[in-house]
């Protein structure tokens, strides 16, 4: 049975000489990492965190399944604009590399991002021009590079929000 497009898993025995088979439920998380996914965006996995970010759709919901190190830019892909509302599911994950939300060009001006449960590193997180950003029970530890969060709000950033995070020098 091939499992690789998400389709149900399948046990089978051998019963009087012919083969019967039993459907089971699939573990994407399972099969995520075997893949070596590092994302998750419902059932389709991306070995990348920026192809995730690329790929996402309004109101996706995007699930960390490993620790990164990539630097990701989410929004001003060759100057389209990025208005969507999207949420990263850390699960606890580490990121060491730095994630930027926009850039001063206002291509990002509607879009809304959550970021939770995820351990950040190294670099923290950079948010300049989007709409809304919500932190919520994240970690920054050993923030060797620039800010845990830097905020380079302007008249249509309408709210930054952190949560339950922990910073640490």
């Amino acid at each position: 049975v091939d499992n690789s497009k998400g389709s149900d898993a399948a046990t089978s025995a051998l019963v009087n000489n012919t083969n019967v088979y039993e459907v089971v439920d699939y573990d994407y998380d399972a099969i995520d990492f075997n893949m070596n996914y590092v994302a998750r965006i419902g059932n389709e996995g991306y070995t990348t965190l920026q192809d995730a970010f690329n790929a996402a759709e309004s109101k996706n919901t995007i699930k960390l399944l490993a620790d990164i190190s990539e630097n990701i830019l989410v929004g001003n892909e060759n100057l389209k604009p990025y208005n969507k509302t999207i949420i990263v599911e850390g699960n606890g994950r580490e990121a060491t590399g730095k994630w930027t939300f926009g850039r001063d060009d206002h291509n990002t001006d509607n879009s809304e991002i959550t970021v939770k449960n995820v351990n950040f590193s190294v670099y923290g997180i950079k948010i300049d021009d989007f709409k809304s950003v919500t932190i919520n029970e994240c970690t920054f530890k050993n923030i060797t590079e620039g800010n845990a969060i830097y905020v380079a709000a302007d008249e249509f950033t309408s709210s930054i929000i952190v949560e339950n995070c922990e910073i640490e020098d």
